[in-house]
């Protein structure tokens, strides 16, 4: 969401956030690929997280985070939540 406030969306933050020395959350609702993000911080070594929201497919809750998983070796961590109340009630989540 980050091309409401720059053309250059996440990508550019990424960029200036390597140049930083910043770590980088990355949200499943942003406006460019892990892959173009994390390219555009390669080689500052900073550690790249990723925001998941869980849905009840679960088919499409596996498929985000098997993205994620590649993105940045072993620099990288995947934060999920459930914001259905249906999964909250069932337990899948805990």
């Amino acid at each position: 969401m980050h091309k409401l406030a720059h053309p250059d969306g996440e990508v550019g933050t990424s960029h200036a956030a390597g140049k930083a020395g910043v770590n980088m959350i990355l949200s499943q609702y942003a406006t460019a690929s892990i892959e173009e993000v994390i390219a555009a911080g390669e080689g500052s070594g900073n550690a790249y997280g990723f925001q998941v929201c869980l849905v009840d497919d679960w088919a499409a809750n596996v498929q985000s985070i098997k993205r994620a998983e590649g993105m940045s070796s072993d620099r990288g961590f995947c934060h999920a939540h459930s914001a259905s109340r249906r999964m909250q009630s069932s337990g899948r989540n805990r």
